[in-house]
């Protein structure tokens, strides 16, 4: 898992370079396809970037909590700082309702994982919610 986590951190950063460059990203079409498409876009991509993450770091947590989950806070802090990075860039807005679409995502796909791993026949130590 720890290899997929990474390859999604280098395709998130492929992505946003281009995004920041005013270039066009192979998402653009999809993005543009679907109503509210930018939104879950944000969903699919932090929140399935937190599940890998979860796992490639073995579930460590600061607590019992979702949001405590090292996984979590990771893409947390980084989609938010690639966020308010679009502040200084003149190719991209800011959204406070990206942010929100990120959080949602990471906090969906962090309980997905977190119960996917307390069913797992090969991980005894589970996280119980």
């Amino acid at each position: 898992m720890k290899y997929l986590a990474i390859f999604g951190l280098f395709l998130l950063c492929f992505v946003q370079s281009r995004a920041n460059a005013g270039e066009d990203v192979l998402v653009e079409s999809i993005k543009n396809s679907i109503p509210f498409g930018d939104k879950v876009g944000h969903f699919f991509m932090y929140g399935l970037l937190a599940f890998v993450m979860n796992f490639a770091l073995k579930f460590r947590s600061f607590g019992k909590s979702l949001i405590s989950q090292h996984g979590a806070v990771v893409i947390l802090m980084l989609s938010s700082a690639e966020e308010f990075n679009q502040i200084f860039v003149a190719t991209r807005t800011f959204s406070f309702l990206d942010l929100a679409a990120n959080l949602c995502g990471v906090l969906v796909f962090t309980w997905l994982a977190v119960k996917v791993n307390s069913y797992s026949m090969f991980n005894k130590q589970t996280i119980s919610l």
